[in-house]
């Protein structure tokens, strides 16, 4: 939870690179729908639409039965990234 935190704030200080690092851990241990949601979350701040949307979807199937409503947001993340609308037609 603290390393995930820790990449958010380097994301929101504009560190991509290093928010990325601490977003790619060598095991997940049962968080790997966060860490993918901030890697989404560096991609789109990169201008990386295409990774950014890979990162959302594998976020949005990861979740766990009891986190599945958290799918919402990530979806809404989804939906906001240029292009959303074409690939929905």
């Amino acid at each position: 939870t603290a390393r995930i935190r820790q990449a958010k704030i380097k994301l929101s200080q504009g560190d991509l690179e290093l928010a990325k690092n601490l977003a790619s851990p060598v095991s997940f241990d049962g968080f790997e729908s966060h860490y993918n949601e901030v890697l989404g979350d560096v991609e789109v701040k990169a201008g990386n639409l295409t990774a950014a949307r890979a990162h959302y979807e594998s976020a949005v199937e990861s979740l766990n039965n009891a986190d599945f409503a958290y799918s919402r947001i990530l979806n809404l993340k989804l939906d906001r990234l240029p292009g959303a609308e074409a690939d929905s037609e």
